[in-house]
């Protein structure tokens, strides 16, 4: 009877473990299943932020893009709209304003610490090197890889009419890299003798510039636009590029940006086009 009741004994307790180890393992798996979905989720987070972000951005900015498309020789990239040059430019006040929304109100909402670092109006295209820059009264773009620019095709549309081109070029469509330009007046009116023009962009760049104002003596407002390889611009008495193809500057002017098309040799690696901007999340 003894060794019956001892046997049984025996025969509970291991049940019992097993149940114990079975309930163990269960809990140790929920538990790691959670982490992961838990993880999952704090990643699908972070990239819902990180769109919101960047979509903003571009919207900030008055960007559109249309395009990056590979093809056998070429690499393009295409906007559909790019930004306003004038004078009375906001975007970088607009940029620090959203900065400080989001690292203030939006972390706080969303129980998320996020730092935005260098958010500044300026995109950038890789493996070229390439920046596009929008300051109050100019653009430019600039590019290490000069080389491998094809051409550069850009609408602008002006808001003043009565407007002459009173410096340009000679048109010339031979060789490589070009710029292809189509300039309007504030009524749609192509500009002198626009309808694009094609230039070659100058390896020096200096004597490579359009000038168009208002006809009247003397004008009170005009657009410089500058292209060709510069090793330094200085319209207000900075040197603020290197390396830059295309710069245009306004004054007492606006210009609106329509189409903006980069055209590149072909590349074996990825193209990435990327804000100026780090965005952390935690």
């Amino acid at each position: 009877m003894n060794k019956r009741g001892i046997l049984f004994t025996i025969v509970t307790i291991f049940l019992l473990t097993s149940v114990f180890l079975l309930s163990s393992s269960y809990v140790k798996r929920n538990k790691l299943h959670q982490d992961i979905v838990s993880e999952a989720a704090i990643a699908e987070k972070a990239r819902f932020i990180h769109e919101d972000i960047v979509t903003d951005f571009m919207n900030l900015l008055d960007i559109t893009l249309d395009q990056i498309v590979r093809n056998s020789t070429s690499v393009n990239l295409r906007f559909t709209n790019f930004s306003t040059i004038e004078e009375s430019t906001t975007y970088s006040t607009d940029l620090s304003t959203y900065e400080a929304f989001i690292e203030g109100t939006f972390s706080n909402l969303t129980n998320t610490i996020i730092t935005l670092e260098s958010f500044t109006p300026m995109l950038s295209f890789y493996p070229y090197n390439s920046t596009i820059e929008i300051h109050p009264a100019y653009l430019q773009l600039y590019t290490r890889d000069y080389t491998r620019l094809n051409y550069i095709y850009i609408e602008l549309r002006l808001n003043q009419t009565n407007l002459t081109v009173s410096s340009q070029p000679t048109d010339d469509a031979a060789g490589n890299p070009l710029l292809k330009l189509n300039i309007t007046d504030a009524d749609g009116t192509i500009i002198g003798s626009f309808s694009p023009k094609t230039y070659i962009l100058d390896a020096e760049g200096d004597d490579q510039r359009i000038i168009i104002t208002e006809d009247a003596d003397p004008p009170s407002y005009n657009i410089s636009i500058l292209f060709g390889k510069y090793t330094e611009i200085n319209p207000f008495g900075d040197d603020i590029i290197s390396d830059g193809v295309l710069f245009i500057l306004v004054s007492n002017l606006q210009a609106k940006v329509g189409q903006l098309e980069l055209d590149y040799d072909l590349t074996a690696k990825n193209t990435v086009l990327e804000a100026n901007a780090t965005i952390y999340i935690e």
